[in-house]
């Protein structure tokens, strides 16, 4: 394993990014990185700020659609805001769903929920958003502009929150509170999965690849379902993981056929220790049975500052993303660990002294949320 270089050489390269754009900065050592021409481009591509009108809280999730043939992007935050983008840098608050009919009753209003996360499902060519949170609520939308409210908590739910959402084989799946989970093919009527071995865990994130859905919760709890929620395979405080709680989970490819290290060979990244560490495997279902196939081991130098906590991870085009706090956002490449294992930090200065809580890979870019209303992206090519 490839040592990281002393941090004094590290901390000279570290990329700092402009209102306008990312250079690295005057004399620093590239080949303290082993920068390959694309990953150096990669990470100077320009990352644009701004603040959604009147969102002033923190940005829980954003994701992305196509209605009809408009691209559009959905970003929902803790105070029950929710906003949308044609193209990621002009941003609108959505609005309640008008009745159909007059003598319809008045719509619940939608924005009352703190939102945790959101999805997008194409439905048979009807474009569906879900937007879930607290206390068992949840919205939808089929343009991700008007939305609707639904009439009682999630099926299993009851009032404790809904943390994940994530659409893969027709379906939505939601987990959360004390096992709680649930499945639908709509994102309106949704059916009880409760995962009965993690009865009194939060279950924290879920991702979908490779037809699975994947989960990351509490006490250091991970697992995964094969036929959308009907049964699951899971485990708790497993090594390299501990009782604390892991955040955040994501979905990153499968290897080539040239290097397979299982027959499943699907990759996954998890933001564990309660945030203190970053957890990945190139099979996710080998390392619950062997826990020497996860890999704990890559120096988290963009994180390690400070100690500062990571929220999320994300997966595209090859890099690993995560985020943090004070600005934190790191990134590493994931298909060179022999020679290259630590992630790279961009102090991002348009958030500074805040915390980035979210990030996700969204049509060819990488998208980040804050405190602040506070979303920026990254330049397209992933």
């Amino acid at each position: 394993m490839k040592k990281i270089i002393a941090q004094a050489a590290v901390a000279a390269a570290v990329l700092l990014l402009s209102i306008t754009g990312c250079e690295a900065p005057s004399g620093a050592a590239d080949d303290a990185f082993n920068y390959d021409p694309d990953l150096y481009r990669w990470s100077t591509a320009s990352w644009t700020p701004f603040t959604v009108s009147a969102v002033s809280d923190s940005v829980s999730g954003i994701t992305y659609g196509v209605v009809g043939t408009q691209e559009r992007y959905v970003a929902v935050t803790r105070t029950g805001r929710i906003a949308w983008s044609n193209d990621g840098d002009v941003w609108n608050l959505a609005v309640t769903k008008p009745k159909e009919r007059p003598e319809d009753p008045e719509p619940l209003d939608p924005f009352t929920v703190s939102f945790n996360a959101v999805a997008f499902g194409d439905l048979q060519g009807t474009p569906r958003f879900v937007a879930v949170g607290d206390d068992g609520k949840y919205s939808w939308s089929d343009d991700g502009k008007a939305w609707t409210a639904s009439s009682s908590n999630m099926e299993g739910f009851g009032t404790t929150a809904i943390k994940g959402i994530a659409y893969g084989n027709g379906c939505f799946v939601v987990v959360g509170g004390n096992g709680n989970a649930a499945n639908s093919t709509d994102g309106i009527t949704w059916t009880d999965k409760h995962i009965t071995a993690l009865d009194t865990i939060q279950i924290n994130a879920i991702c979908y690849g490779e037809g699975k859905f994947f989960i990351a919760g509490d006490n250091g709890s991970v697992g995964y379902t094969a036929n959308n929620g009907d049964s699951w395979q899971v485990q708790q405080a497993t090594p390299p993981f501990t009782v604390e709680a892991n955040r955040a989970i994501c979905y990153a490819g499968k290897w080539s056929s040239d290097y397979t290290p299982a027959p499943d060979g699907i990759k996954i990244g998890i933001v564990s220790w309660d945030g203190r560490g970053i957890v990945v495997t190139d099979d996710f279902i080998w390392a619950m049975a062997d826990s020497s196939k996860w890999d704990a081991n890559l120096d988290k130098f963009a994180f390690d500052i400070d100690n500062k906590p990571v929220r999320g991870i994300a997966w595209g085009g090859g890099y690993y993303v995560a985020s943090g706090v004070d600005a934190r956002i790191g990134w590493w490449k994931d298909n060179d660990r022999a020679n290259d294992r630590y992630w790279r930090a961009l102090n991002y200065r348009n958030f500074r002294g805040w915390e980035v809580t979210c990030v996700s890979a969204l049509n060819g870019r990488f998208f980040v949320g804050g405190i602040g209303g506070k979303i920026a992206y990254s330049g397209k090519g992933l």
